[in-house]
């Protein structure tokens, strides 16, 4: 599959590019990233920032993992996926600086529309969204876009360790409302 652009009032979401790198190493010094995403491990090398656009071809290229850059006037703010080998689900995650300023449900909105557009041929019935416990933050985003909490369990994706963490989940369903639904953990 080849990259394709999202793009809403405020946003451009496209694929991660080798220009991209210094910003996602930049952003990816934040402990609060390497708390929640076990991926995100100190220190975040430019080397790996590489790495990191390379498995991102690859997903584009499988299909298997759609990956998109985030940018807000052309800044590189965060990353949004959908990755259809785990339950078609969704992952993101945005730069500190760039927290606040409603940029993530926006780009979660974008990615959920193109994800159950009815002419959309990879369309999908629902898309999961997965986080560790205690992250509040994520929770939030996906409250706000209308997904529906399913409580906690043992993660799909393990961890560095190979452990599959305890983690909170959600759905979201094509013809689901997408207005906040009760029963979210909150701070």
């Amino acid at each position: 599959m080849h990259p394709f652009e999202l793009r809403t009032e405020r946003l451009v979401l496209s694929a991660p590019m080798l220009g991209d790198a210094e910003a996602i190493r930049e952003h990816c010094q934040d402990p609060v990233l390497s708390r929640y995403i076990p991926a995100i491990t100190q220190p975040y090398t430019l080397e790996k920032a590489h790495e990191f656009i390379a498995f991102t071809e690859q997903g584009w290229a499988s299909g298997e993992e759609l990956t998109w850059g985030i940018r807000a006037r052309g800044e590189f703010v965060g990353v949004i996926s959908l990755r259809r080998v785990t339950a078609d689900d969704i992952g993101f995650w945005l730069g500190a600086k760039h927290r606040g300023h409603g940029y993530m449900p926006e780009a979660v909105h974008a990615v959920l529309d193109w994800a159950f557009d009815p002419a959309n041929p990879l369309r999908v019935g629902s898309v999961g969204w997965e986080c560790l416990t205690g992250n509040l933050a994520s929770a939030s985003v996906a409250r706000k876009c209308g997904f529906t909490f399913e409580g906690e369990g043992s993660g799909r994706r393990p961890d560095a360790s190979g452990e599959h963490p305890l983690s909170w989940r959600g759905r979201i369903g094509a013809g689901d409302s997408r207005d906040p639904k009760p029963g979210w953990p909150r701070a």
